[in-house]
Formats: C-alpha cells, sequence, structure tokens
C-alpha cells in the first residue's frame, strides 16, 4: 500500500547502508557517526549499538545466518561483529573448601589459593585433588591474598599471626613482616611492578614495604597518608572509606565510600582528580580494565558505573547490572554479580550488552573473574570454587583480537 509503518532515530549523522538479517527480524543501520544500530523490528524503540570504528563506516554485509555481520569504515579498517549470544554454559567444576583465589597463573601456570581452613594451596585447578599445601595458617583467617606476576611474590595476611607472610614462586617463605595494627586490612596491593606492597588497614592507617628488602618504605607511607587524612576532613559529607583501588601503572588511586561516591587521587601529586556521586547507595567494589584505560564501579543499588580514565569521568551507567565486577584479560568483556543474588554476567564493554548469563551462588558471591586464558569464568561461593567452562567465550575474545590487530 506504500503506507509508512515507522520511522527509527537514533543516528546522528548521515546514514551510509542497511541491510536485514535473514529472518527479518532486525534492521541493521551503519552511519558516519562512526556506530553501527541493530534494530528490532518489534521493538523499534530501541536498538543495540556497536563501537569500534573510529572513522565513518562506508561498508556493511550479513554473513548469511551466522549471525555476524562485517562492517568496513573510511580508515580501512575491518570488522566482524557477533549479533547472537552464545548459548549460556553450564557449571563445568567445583572445587570444595577454596575461600580466595589469588591466581590462575601461577610459576606454573597454576592456581594459588586459600582454603577455608587457612590453608595455602596451589596446582592445577582441574585437578583439586593433587593441590598441593604450602603452608597452614591456621583458623578460619589468612584468606587476603595477592599475587605478583612481575616478581613472583605471594603475600598472605594471616589474623592468628597478625603478620604479612610472603611466598617466593619456589613455593618458599621469602619474607615475614609483623604489622602495627590489629586491625582487618581492608586493601593490599602490590604496586609500581611489585617494588611495593602497600596495606591500608581498617582505620585507615598505611604500611608500606620495599619487596626487595622488606622494610617499610617512609615515603610512601607519608604521601599515601595525606590523601587518607585530607579524605577524613569531610568525611561526613563523602562518607567513610570502603575500599580503594590502584590503576594498573600505579598513577591513580579510586576510593569509593559508603555513602556512593567514587573519588580519583594522583598518587604522585596526591591531588584529587574527580569526585562523582555516581551511586545511590552503599559502595562494594571496583575494578580496572588491564590497560588501565577504563574502570567500573558498583554498589548495593546494583548500578554498574563505567568510567574513562585520561582523565578520571563516568562513561556509562549499566543498570541493573549487578554489584561486583571484573574484566577479562583482554578488556573487551566485563563480568558481574548482584549482591546476595545467585548468577553472573557477561558483558561486552564495547555494546554494554549482555552476552553471557550462569545460574550459580545460591547465597551470593565472594569473588568472581575470569579464566586466564578466556575460556570461563569463575565465582567463588560458600561452597568453595566453581567454575564455569564457556568455549564461545573464547572464541568471541579471539573474534575481538583480531579485529584489534587488523586495526
Amino acid at each position: 500500500t506504500g503506507e509508512l509503518i515507522g520511522n527509527l532515530a537514533g543516528h546522528r549523522s548521515a546514514i551510509r547502508g542497511l541491510a536485514f538479517i535473514p529472518d527479518g527480524s532486525r534492521l541493521v543501520s551503519i552511519s558516519s557517526d562512526q556506530t553501527v544500530r541493530v534494530w528490532d523490528l518489534e521493538s523499534p524503540e530501541t536498538a543495540i549499538v556497536l563501537m569500534g570504528h573510529l572513522d565513518s563506516i562506508s561498508g556493511l554485509a550479513v554473513v548469511g545466518d551466522t549471525g555476524h555481520i562485517v562492517t568496513g569504515a573510511k580508515d580501512g579498517t575491518v570488522s566482524r561483529w557477533r549479533l547472537t549470544p552464545p548459548a549460556d554454559p553450564d557449571l563445568s567444576l567445583r572445587v570444595p573448601g577454596i575461600k580466595n583465589v589469588a591466581t590462575f597463573s601461577g610459576p606454573r601456570g597454576d592456581m594459588i589459593a586459600v582454603t577455608a581452613g587457612g590453608a595455602v594451596v596451589r596446582g592445577d585447578w582441574r585437578k583439586p585433588d593433587a593441590l598441593q599445601k604450602l603452608e597452614v595458617l591456621g583458623g578460619d583467617n589468612g584468606w587476603p591474598i595477592e599475587w605478583c606476576s612481575a616478581k613472583g611474590l605471594l603475600a598472605i595476611y594471616s589474623k592468628e599471626f597478625d603478620c604479612i607472610k610472603v611466598w617466593s614462586s619456589d613455593g618458599k617463605v621469602a619474607a615475614t613482616s609483623k604489622r602495627d595494627s590489629k586491625s582487618w586490612p581492608r586493601f593490599r596491593a602490590f604496586i609500581d611492578d611489585g617494588s611495593l606492597f602497600v596495606e591500608v588497614d581498617g582505620e585507615d592507617q598505611l604500611m608500606a614495604w620495599e619487596t626487595k628488602s622488606w622494610t617499610r618504605a617512609g615515603d610512601v607511607i607519608s604521601r599515601w597518608q595525606s590523601i587518607l587524612d585530607a579524605f577524613k576532613t569531610e568525611e561526613g559529607r563523602r562518607g567513610k572509606i570502603n575500599g580503594l583501588r590502584v590503576s594498573p601503572d600505579s598513577r591513580l588511586l579510586a576510593i569509593w565510600t559508603t555513602k556512593g561516591r567514587v573519588l580519583w587521587y594522583e598518587l604522585t601529586s596526591g591531588s584529587l582528580l574527580a569526585e562523582e556521586q555516581c551511586h545511590t547507595e552503599y559502595g562494594l567494589d571496583f575494578a580496572f580494565s588491564p590497560d588501565g584505560a577504563m574502570a567500573a564501579s558498583c554498589s548495593t543499588d546494583s548500578h554498574v558505573v563505567l568510567w574513562q580514565t585520561q582523565p578520571p569521568q563516568v562513561d556509562d551507567v549499566v543498570r541493573e547490572g549487578g554489584s561486583m565486577v571484573a574484566f577479562s584479560g583482554l578488556g573487551d568483556q566485563f563480568v558481574t554479580a548482584g549482591y546476595q543474588r545467585r548468577g553472573l554476567k557477561v558483558w561486552d564493554l564495547a555494546t554494554r550488552r549482555q552476552v553471557l548469563s550462569v545460574d550459580g551462588g545460591k547465597s551470593g558471591f565472594g569473588d568472581i573473574g575470569f579464566l586466564p586464558d578466556g575460556s570461563g569464568i569463575y565465582g567463588i561461593t560458600k561452597d568453595g570454587l566453581e567454575i564455569w567452562s564457556a568455549p564461545s567465550l573464547a572464541e568471541m575474545d579471539e573474534t575481538l583480537r583480531e579485529e584489534t590487530s587488523a586495526k
């Protein structure tokens, strides 16, 4: 009849191409605004926006019924996009008794973890019965654990002995350092390529050690403590510190608070770079992407706030994303889990689209993350370590890696 059915609005510049998906349910459009939009024709008011090109997009092809499209831009780059999310994976392995994992890529490519009974174990996570005990710290403690791949060092806080114990990559104790605090450590990290180990306790007091000699680093303590002391002058407005993270290049310090605020500091100068009231509730978690270009914060409001870090500023908000977050090894995806809720979700960073979900963690998670080879995701629950194998996730990573190298 020639009757106009409707308009699809969203692109900010000229549209350069259109194509229908073979089943006719969706329409793909490309534009000079450097984005691809996938329109669901049954719900035309919303569209999936694919971002990644750095120039006007001028070419589009649908790859049969594979669920993929290929786009080309004026700068000569060609990218392949997956439009159909892979099937949700099933639980492939449970390792009982694991309370915290430091790494899945230890000295021999093995897992290093702490059990609920306070034992430090190492070995192939695929063979839980063959895990080697490095030491038993005793009691249901000792779980704050940090691994430094640059130096091959493992640091664990032992509540029973009130000390930091450090192992070298050969499994021998390299140092034992007493603490000056009886308060539980809220933050621990190796920084400056592993040359320093830093801890902030529950009273916001700082301790720092040079890892070469495991002696106190006075200049670092002075600089960091000035930041923490300055923060406290406005604690009533900001809320109390609930956590801290240092960027991969040790340049930025992010602090999140009990009132949902996130503050960014430049560590060398101690300058406050940014402060945002980006959450409506108690801040719970924070993560940097591996290259430090992006970050994510979470709270009990279940929203994931995505940040650009240079300079620090809010980039986007993923609503109902979760209250725990971790980035993949390539930094192209992130995984989230809800506060005291079961289930994990995997998101594509470029599109902010959920690409996987798994059912697990009946009473929530203590930690979440990706396996280092990209072949799956994991969560720490009351039952121990749970791993979901997802080969399709590794395939997606490979596709994105090919696109990156092509660019």
